[in-house]
């Protein structure tokens, strides 16, 4: 069987088809174990910090005001950590309290910071304790509770 002869333009397209394909077989490069450090990404500035530096671009100073930008405007939220039994007793014994007292009022920052990660400083407001509670007794719903008639 005789191979057909290529024309100039097939030969310069079968020749770019190769070249494309080398190049792109180049950029699939295993990524360093270093620069999978999920604790170091705090929010979406530092997620495009990771992607770009995998492309090789240097950060300037615009991109680093940039970077802490977006992630003050866009972070990432943290695994919450296992609510306890002490923890389900207290959330359980607040859930439809009508008035909570500073100890609780405590407890509940104390809880939220823990189990959140965040670092919240107790206060009185009646909205952040009531969103706070509520936010601690939706994990326990969404993570810990198998029967609802138990509630």
């Amino acid at each position: 069987m005789k191979k057909k002869k290529l024309t100039p333009v097939e030969l310069a397209l079968a020749r770019a088809e190769k070249k494309r394909a080398e190049e792109q077989q180049q950029l699939v490069q295993p990524v360093p174990e270093e620069m999978i450090d999920d604790d170091s990404i705090k929010g979406f500035g530092d997620l495009i910090k990771k992607g770009t530096q995998l492309l090789g671009i240097k950060q300037c100073d615009a991109c680093k005001e940039r970077q802490a930008k977006l992630n003050k405007m866009f972070p990432f939220i943290k695994r919450a950590k296992p609510l306890n039994d002490d923890d389900i007793k207290f959330l359980k014994r607040i859930r439809h309290a009508n008035t909570i007292g500073a100890e609780d009022r405590n407890e509940i920052f104390y809880l939220s910071n823990r189990t959140f990660g965040v670092r919240l400083t107790p206060c009185q407001c009646p909205s952040t304790i009531i969103q706070l509670r509520e936010k601690l007794w939706n994990l326990y719903l969404a993570e810990y509770s198998q029967n609802i008639d138990e509630i």
